[in-house]
């Protein structure tokens, strides 16, 4: 299910993919052949942020049991009526290393999964992969998903917060643990798993905190983490003769996009901000109803960075409150 375009037949779709509506074979068709012929209009598609997040997720947990990894699966598409298409994450119990095969043929030995390439199937670009490959050779696409993971190292790794969470889920889990019948490792590896390897019938699995601690360090010491990004200040929405007029604080941007919707129904659009002034821009909207909310990606030539940070789960309100 690697999203290769196979041409317009779809019994060439069928044997890959499994569709949970009525109709929508078209629809996959076309998102395959937007991704191979026209990937600089996959946006009109393919919601490329939440995906963006979906790959750098992946990437940073080398949850390579995933479309990340060598099967290209463990993944749903999502397209509400009127919208484009969202990836779903699904089955990530062998992520931290758990599954190692990144490549057909390709296993990443233990002492390797902490320096996974970040842009794995990228460089160089893997036709396979046209999800990572495609989009990561557009030059915002790559800064975004450099400062998702960013994000998500700022969230749970640099300050360890993930390990807080384990104990608790180990915690938890333990009596289950310690009554199941026919486990794949002692319960004393279980407990030592976290910060230790473990042996499992048929190898070993590298421990959590053993792989991020020095994954964390990898990517912070990487050449594409190195630069400044751009910095959100502040953004005000007036109304203004019967449209919106949004004006964005920043510092350190060359170039602005606001992104806007007018519900969570429709799909994400684009527009670029003017340059007022140093680091002073804004755009006039249309009307939208109550409810119309955004996000903003700013970009110099180096890095990029979006806000709200997580964004577009998060969002600011556009209509009036």
């Amino acid at each position: 299910a690697s999203l290769e375009y196979l041409g317009e037949n779809i019994a060439c779709y069928k044997k890959w993919y499994e569709l949970k509506s009525k109709r929508g074979w078209s629809d996959l068709i076309e998102l395959t052949r937007v991704l191979d012929q026209y990937p600089e209009s996959v946006d009109s598609v393919l919601d490329v942020y939440s995906t963006l997040w979906m790959l750098a997720l992946n990437n940073t947990l080398v949850n390579l049991d995933s479309y990340t990894g060598a099967l290209g699966h463990n993944y749903y598409l999502f397209k509400p009526r009127g919208g484009v298409f969202i990836p779903l994450m699904w089955d990530m119990n062998l992520s931290f290393g758990g599954f190692q095969m990144a490549a057909k043929n390709q296993k990443v030995e233990l002492d390797k999964l902490s320096t996974l390439d970040p842009f794995l199937h990228a460089d160089p670009p893997a036709p396979e992969r046209p999800l990572i490959s495609r989009l990561l050779a557009q030059p915002l696409y790559r800064k975004v998903y450099v400062r998702m993971i960013r994000t998500i190292l700022d969230d749970f790794f640099i300050r360890k917060d993930y390990l807080k969470i384990a104990r608790q889920f180990q915690e938890l889990i333990s009596p289950a643990v310690l009554s199941e019948e026919g486990r794949i490792y002692a319960f004393e590896d279980f407990e030592g798993s976290l910060h230790g390897t473990a042996k499992v019938k048929g190898g070993e699995l590298i421990g959590i905190a053993e792989l991020m601690e020095e994954r964390t360090k990898f990517l912070l010491r990487h050449p594409a983490f190195q630069f400044k990004s751009p910095e959100y200040r502040s953004h005000l929405v007036m109304p203004a003769g019967g449209t919106y007029q949004v004006n964005l604080r920043t510092s350190d941007a060359d170039r602005a996009w606001l992104y806007f919707r007018s519900n969570r129904k429709n799909a994400f659009r684009k527009v670029e901000m003017q340059l007022l002034e140093q680091g002073r821009w804004q755009v006039m909207l249309d009307p939208m109803p109550e409810g119309g909310e955004g996000f903003f990606v700013l970009e110099n030539e180096d890095a990029a960075a979006i806000w709200p940070d997580r964004a577009p789960k998060s969002i600011f309100r556009i209509g009036i409150e």
